[in-house]
């Protein structure tokens, strides 16, 4: 009998030794730490910049057209192609051109004969006119004789002048350099004076128009400078300045278009291209900055989570701006507080955090010295 209580009293003695470590062990009420990643609240000057989005149009799109009338004999361009200022769109027929000019000039070689023979005329006249040997009347009509023939050679000169020309715009060349949008004249069709030949596209530089609403005019004036993204060429940037804002408001929107011209150095940004535009609509100023990663949106409202003796803080916050990777905010933050940037979705207040390093080892939490 004595034999079976020891026996009860050592296995009763084992089974709360086997107990204790484990009620030792228990953990704490709440739910574990989540690990996180964390960031910085930075203090800088910023400037607050705003990005708008427009569409990319030509600086210039202009018609080119004949200065003379001719027949299409060559035709050097096609649509899409990319032309020089002065490049040959273009030839015209010149066969008459060229007998005619041949014409003209033996006219004016005549005439210019007869005008030496009046002059000379005229120079013996008006000797005999001094020594009383002739008649005045004699001698005005030298004087006649050689203006009207001044006039005849100066017209013929003009004409030769003009022929000169229409062979040379014979040839019609672009003024600008561009893109041919559409080619209007070809082989062996007939080209009035003033008939279009083709449409070129100036992309360089580029034209875009986008809608600033009113609260920003005040900041923005000609000349500023601005860039821009376009979502079809990631990583590019193209700058320029803005080259006008135009006074005429939608009236329920309250925007205001402002045109800015950007520099397009091998026309990559193309007319009708989605084109974001950012420009500077405020003084520099002292401003709060946080990783964009560490804010979390309820509904219209921004949190972002504060490490505070290893547990996670909700701090309500407003955003002013984007500065890059960074958001500018106001709200209950210090410069140097540590943030969650990762692992924030989930967290709850006031819950434990565990601090994990990018490389993926957790780390201690709280702020960094």
């Amino acid at each position: 009998m004595k034999y079976r209580v020891l026996l009860l009293l050592l296995g009763a003695l084992g089974l709360a030794l086997n107990i204790a470590p484990a009620l030792a062990e228990k953990p704490p009420d709440g739910p574990p730490p989540a690990l996180v990643q964390v960031g910085q609240v930075v203090q800088d000057n910023v400037v607050t910049k705003v990005t708008f989005a427009g569409t990319a149009e030509p600086h210039r799109l202009i018609t080119v057209a004949a200065r003379v009338e001719g027949m299409v004999t060559e035709g050097l361009v096609e649509d899409g192609q990319a032309v020089k200022k002065d490049q040959v769109l273009v030839r015209l027929d010149t066969s008459r051109l060229g007998p005619r000019l041949a014409e003209a000039q033996a006219i004016l070689k005549e005439s210019e004969t007869t005008l030496s023979q009046f002059q000379r005329d005229l120079k013996r006249q008006k000797s005999l006119h001094a020594k009383k040997s002739v008649a005045l009347k004699s001698y005005e009509d030298a004087q006649t004789a050689v203006e009207r023939q001044h006039a005849a050679v100066d017209s013929q000169r003009q004409r030769i002048r003009q022929l000169k020309l229409d062979l040379k715009y014979s040839t019609v060349r672009t003024p600008v350099s561009g893109v041919v949008v559409e080619r209007q004249a070809f082989v062996g069709e007939w080209v009035k004076k003033g008939g279009p030949v083709a449409r070129i596209s100036v992309l360089d530089p580029l034209k875009v128009v986008v809608p600033v609403p009113e609260r920003y005019l005040p900041a923005l004036a000609v000349g500023n400078q601005a860039c821009a993204t376009a979502d079809a060429l990631p990583g590019r940037e193209f700058c320029g300045r803005i080259q006008a804002i135009i006074p005429s408001g939608d009236a329920k929107s309250r925007t205001f278009p402002v045109q800015l011209r950007l520099a397009n150095p091998g026309g990559e940004i193309m007319p009708g291209m989605l084109v974001r535009v950012t420009l500077s609509v405020g003084r520099e100023h002292d401003a709060l900055l946080v990783p964009k990663d560490a804010l979390v949106m309820s509904g219209a409202a921004h949190t972002v989570f504060a490490v505070m003796e290893g547990k996670a803080v909700p701090l309500p916050v407003n955003l002013v701006a984007a500065h890059g990777n960074l958001m500018e905010v106001t709200g209950p933050l210090q410069a140097g507080m540590t943030i969650v940037t990762l692992g924030n979705e989930r967290l709850f207040p006031g819950q434990p955090v565990k601090v994990q390093a990018p490389g993926g080892s957790p780390a201690e939490a709280g702020p960094k010295k």
